[in-house]
């Protein structure tokens, strides 16, 4: 699968910003959280070519305790 470079998504699903970053010798894929998730379970979609067109499935195996 091929990844933008500098591509983000900011996903308030899961509550996690993601960013793909390329480096000199490894590329990395930095996590960071913006918010509480209301999933527990995210997966994200990329068509074959690598392109990302924003779509993602979401899972919560218990419901969320308020």
């Amino acid at each position: 699968m091929l990844i933008q470079d500098g591509l983000t998504i900011e996903d308030k699903v899961s509550g996690l910003k993601l960013t793909f970053i390329k480096g000199k010798t490894q590329n990395r894929l930095h996590v960071q959280r913006i918010s509480e998730p209301i999933v527990g379970n995210r997966d994200f979609w990329f068509a074959l070519s690598g392109e990302f067109d924003g779509t993602g499935s979401g899972f919560l195996e218990e419901p969320e305790k308020r």
